[in-house]
């Protein structure tokens, strides 16, 4: 079933995700090089895994399996946003930000959904807002993680077009 994802994520912060305000900027900084004390948005992260996902027979990846992916892609987005030093990122996983952690979890009904959703954030966002997983030894890209960034309107609409549902 495809729809346009629209409402809560987890975590515990706001979780409307049809935020009507002015789009700000991605990567707050403050001039002492810190971590900034808040963003005007809440910082979020999204991720993208196929429900396609299958073994040679056609059987189903278990429950498990698809967590793990997801799992995956969001670590590795952390890792890649810290080692550039992204401001948001840093923000994200601080630890007075940790109780406030908010993931948008959407699924993606094939490979070519998720080649779709990688280009999109390749055009509005950068190719390096994301972290697309790529399951070894096969090479199957599985799940696609933001960077954390503001929920702005921009990034709201973006995902709303997408051929997207909840997980």
């Amino acid at each position: 079933m495809s729809s346009s994802g629209s409402g809560s994520g987890s975590g515990s912060g706001n979780k409307n995700d049809n935020d009507n305000s002015n789009d700000n900027n991605i990567n707050a900084e403050r001039d002492d090089g810190g971590i900034p004390s808040s963003f005007s948005k809440p910082v979020v992260q999204y991720i993208f895994c196929r429900r396609d996902l299958s073994d040679e027979e056609g059987i189903a990846w278990p429950t498990g399996a698809v967590a793990a992916q997801v799992a995956h892609a969001s670590v590795a987005a952390m890792a890649e946003g810290l080692a550039k030093q992204d401001e948001a990122t840093k923000y994200y996983l601080s630890p007075e930000q940790l109780p406030s952690m908010t993931k948008y979890v959407y699924g993606v009904d094939s490979m070519e959904e998720l080649e779709k959703v990688k280009q999109g954030f390749e055009e509005k966002f950068g190719n390096d807002s994301y972290h697309c997983w790529l399951e070894q030894p096969e090479n199957i890209p599985t799940a696609l993680a933001t960077l954390p960034m503001e929920r702005t309107n921009k990034v709201s609409k973006f995902v709303q077009k997408l051929k997207v549902s909840y997980l």
